[in-house]
Parts: C-alpha cells; sequence; structure tokens
C-alpha cells in the first residue's frame, strides 16, 4: 500500500516544484525592477533597459521611486543586500526618465565588468611598492660647481697681508648635502723678516674639502662648514743674499673654512669665505751659504669674496629640495 501511495503521489510532487520554481522566477522577475509611483512607471523603465540590453542579475535590486513635484530616486543593490548606487533624477519628462535609469544602470554593469576583467592589485602589494619607493633616493643630478673669489691672507705674524686670488672646482653630492672641492690659491708676494737676511714669499696652496651645506626650507642662501687637507707650495727668494738665490719649499696643511652664499640668479650665487689653513711642520728656509734666513709661518687665514655658478643641475643653496 506504501508503494501504491507513492507511486499516485509523484506526480502530485512534480507539479508543485515546478508551481514553486515559476513562482520564484515570477518574484525575481517583479523584484526587476521595482518602482513606484507613475513617473516613470514600471514598464517604461522595463522597456528602456529591454532596448539597451540590461538584464536583470540574480539577487540583484533595482529601485526607481516616484519624486514629488518631479524626478525619480534611483537605487541598486546586489544579491548581499549592500546598496551600489544611488541617483537623483530631476524631470518632468517620465520617458526621459526611465531611458535615465537604464543608462545609469548599464554604465555602473559595464564599470563593474571592467573591473572584473582587470582586478586591481592587492592593498599589500600596493604597500610594499609604495615603501619601495620611499625608500628609493629622489632622482637629482650631481651639481658641477665653478667658483671665483679674491681677498686676503694674513700668514704668520712676520709677514704683511697679501692680496689672494683663489679658483675652485667641486661636486655638490644632493642626497647627502655634501659638496667636495679642489680649491687653488695664489698669494702675492710678501717680504718676511728683516735686513740683512728679507726673504721674499709667494704661495700657492692647493686643498681638497669635505663640507655639509645647511639650506634654509626658501633655499635662498646657505651656509657650509668644511675641513680638508693639502699642500702649500712656498717659493723662497733671500733677497739680501748675492745673487738673490731661492728655492721651491713644499708643506703639508690642513684647512678649516666656513662659508656662506646667498642665490642671486638661478644658477648663479655670491659667496664669502674665511678659510684657515695649518701647517703642522714648520720649515727653516735655508740659503748656502748664509743659513737660515727665515721660518715658514705655522698658520695662514684667508677672507675671500667671490661668486659660485652651478654648471650642472639648479642652485638651491647646493641641495635640490
Amino acid at each position: 500500500m506504501h508503494c501504491v501511495l507513492s507511486r499516485r503521489l509523484r506526480p502530485l510532487l512534480g507539479v508543485y516544484l515546478a508551481l514553486l520554481v515559476g513562482t520564484a522566477r515570477a518574484q525575481a522577475n517583479e523584484a526587476w525592477p521595482t518602482v513606484g509611483g507613475e513617473c516613470p512607471s514600471r514598464s517604461q523603465v522595463v522597456s528602456a533597459l529591454e532596448r539597451l540590453g540590461v538584464d536583470a542579475r540574480p539577487g540583484w535590486r533595482l529601485r526607481v521611486v516616484d519624486l514629488t513635484p518631479g524626478g525619480a530616486r534611483l537605487q541598486l543593490s546586489n544579491e548581499r543586500g549592500e546598496q551600489l548606487l544611488e541617483r537623483r533624477l530631476e524631470g518632468r519628462d517620465c520617458a526621459a526618465l526611465a531611458e535615465a535609469v537604464a543608462v545609469i544602470v548599464q554604465a555602473h554593469f559595464i564599470e563593474l565588468a571592467a573591473r572584473d576583467a582587470f582586478p586591481a592589485r592587492p592593498a599589500a602589494s600596493n604597500r610594499v611598492q609604495v615603501a619601495r619607493a620611499a625608500r628609493r633616493p629622489a632622482a637629482s643630478n650631481v651639481g658641477l660647481l665653478f667658483g671665483l673669489a679674491g681677498g686676503a691672507t694674513i700668514g704668520g705674524t712676520a709677514a704683511p697681508a697679501a692680496f689672494t686670488g683663489q679658483i675652485d672646482l667641486g661636486l655638490r653630492l644632493p642626497w647627502l648635502a655634501l659638496v667636495t672641492r679642489v680649491a687653488a690659491t695664489l698669494d702675492t708676494t710678501t717680504a718676511q723678516s728683516e735686513s740683512p737676511n728679507r726673504v721674499e714669499r709667494r704661495d700657492v696652496r692647493l686643498r681638497l674639502e669635505l663640507g655639509r651645506r645647511w639650506t634654509p626650507s626658501g633655499g635662498r642662501w646657505w651656509l657650509q662648514p668644511a675641513v680638508g687637507g693639502g699642500v702649500s707650495l712656498a717659493a723662497v727668494r733671500a733677497v739680501d743674499v748675492v745673487g738673490q738665490p731661492g728655492q721651491l719649499r713644499p708643506l703639508a696643511l690642513l684647512s678649516f673654512g666656513i662659508s656662506g652664499g646667498w642665490r642671486l640668479w638661478s644658477r648663479t650665487g655670491a659667496r664669502l669665505e674665511a678659510q684657515l689653513s695649518y701647517l703642522p711642520w714648520a720649515d727653516s728656509y735655508r740659503i748656502t751659504p748664509v743659513g737660515e734666513v727665515a721660518r715658514s709661518p705655522r698658520l695662514a687665514a684667508m677672507l675671500a669674496l667671490g661668486i659660485e655658478v652651478e654648471v650642472a643641475g639648479r642652485l638651491r643653496g647646493g641641495v635640490r629640495r
């Protein structure tokens, strides 16, 4: 008997399931779109969507509400109930409002399709790329600096001040705010000591320096302390000896200086420099057969004013900001 009832109930069960599926499909179709009001009407919105080929998505909801005195509000949500789109449309032409609803929904679906075709990179990857970019130093060219200056040098208590000319060539390293420079300084002839052992002395100093250049936020002026070393080439001539014999004496030196500048134009600035040269080993000037006629000074202080031109890059206090 149980088998007989099962055979009789099977057709009824099939009909019941078909009705359930049909009812669910009808409810889904009725839910796309849901229109509240007559301007636009549901038939107008459905026709506009069909003309553009915009099909309903399973579980998605499109709601269009008639607003008074004229216009409509569009709301689009996905299968999870998340509202993805909301627009307020103004107007009294019901057919135009329906067309606008269809165009907006179509554009949103096109955007979603593009996102699916070209997915964005994961956020973690973006963070790694940003971190790598932050660690990479800013692109900047090494600046080539050329300077000319003139001033005065005092070299020891026995020598008067000498006029000084200087020419220098430097490299600006923007990522370290450093400036390395090679400078050549030429002094005019000075006389040391007194008769009968007068000596004329002319110095040429060659220096290699390394300095750090500080520039304020505006970049108009800069300040640069520097240290270095080099050689002092002294041409010495005994004035009171017959024939006035002479010799060239090289001496090692250490240099300490500070300079400051003011940018006049984009690549040219004025520069004021104070330099102290220290000679660790004093030299004895000896002329045969007289013997020692003088001794070299231990210190030479220079003050010079000049210009600095940046041949490569842009002069912003020497450091690209």
